[in-house]
């Protein structure tokens, strides 16, 4: 199972979400990407088994430029982090289907927990 994690910046929430990702996913298992470019480029190279991906995003501009690739992740679970708890913020979100939403402010305890259930049940989770 591999993991794609895009995150565009290195602020500290995204350390802390990188350091639970490291510490549920393999290291040979993971791909960091820090553009929408690097992201695309990915999204469009085979994937060799089966990918989930963690989109971080750490504004609504970045929100944004995720969702000018949707198309490219209609093919894999994903997992988002949301820059705030806006209503439209939330509304753009789920509009890319994640199998699991949820915030900068957030410990990310649950995310670790979703994470690691999809990498040992992939087939419980459509993946």
């Amino acid at each position: 199972m591999n993991l794609l994690f895009y995150a565009s910046t290195t602020q500290d929430v995204t350390k802390r979400l990188q350091k639970v990702i490291e510490m549920v996913v393999p290291g040979k298992n993971r791909r960091i990407c820090r553009d929408i470019q690097g992201l695309s480029q990915r999204l469009r190279e085979p994937a060799n088994g089966q990918r989930i991906v963690v989109l971080s995003a750490s504004n609504r501009q970045d929100l944004s430029s995720i969702q000018s690739i949707r198309d490219l992740l209609s093919d894999d679970p994903i997992i988002i982090i949301l820059p705030d708890r806006k209503a439209d913020t939330i509304s753009m979100g789920h509009s890319l289907h994640p199998r699991f939403l949820t915030y900068f402010d957030s410990d990310f305890v649950e995310l670790a927990g979703v994470l690691d259930k999809m990498l040992k049940n992939p087939d419980s989770v459509g993946i």
